[in-house]
């Protein structure tokens, strides 16, 4: 949320009453996602210059930057067992998908051809859909959680920002 210019992250009730503000920075903090146990988050921020994603607990306290590679890491995905984040990296060919571990260890890139974004776990863990963009198209793909056995969801139209849904096995 934006107030007085400046993108912070902010814990809201269901009236949309601002409980507590969860970030304090003075550059861009955005796209949060929830950790499985509800107990922290991870968002993307540009406060070393460049946005690498983050983790911190719903106090806003142990605020630590998990992505060290790459000059533009977003659209961080939690894994269901909260041990591994997904996210995107943009790289020369286009944005990639990576995994990275809670302590900021491990990183390991997932795709390789064309241009991912906005990863996306399945509820058990062991599935990322994904938009992979090919001419100018989004279009929906599927890849087990280690990269392998990626296939392509034959979908009408451009598909971008997919979130698999938590209640559906």
């Amino acid at each position: 949320m934006t107030i007085a210019g400046n993108s912070e992250i902010y814990l809201l009730d269901f009236s949309g009453r601002i409980i507590r503000r969860i970030t304090y920075s003075s550059m861009i903090d955005s796209a949060p996602t929830w950790s499985p146990s509800s107990r922290e988050i991870a968002f993307t921020s540009d406060r070393t210059g460049v946005p690498q994603i983050y983790v911190t607990d719903i106090e806003g306290l142990n605020t630590r930057r998990l992505t060290f590679r790459g000059n533009y890491n977003d659209q961080a995905s939690w894994s269901p067992r909260g041990d591994l984040i997904a996210y995107s990296s943009r790289e020369p060919e286009g944005f990639q998908i990576y995994t990275v571990d809670i302590t900021g260890q491990s990183p390991r890139k997932l795709t390789e051809i064309g241009a991912n974004e906005s990863p996306s776990w399945s509820p058990d863990g062991l599935h990322i859909v994904y938009s992979h963009i090919v001419d100018g198209r989004y279009q929906l793909h599927v890849m087990d959680y280690n990269g392998i056995n990626k296939t392509r969801l034959d979908l009408p139209g451009n598909c971008k920002t997919p979130e698999w849904s938590g209640n559906l096995r």
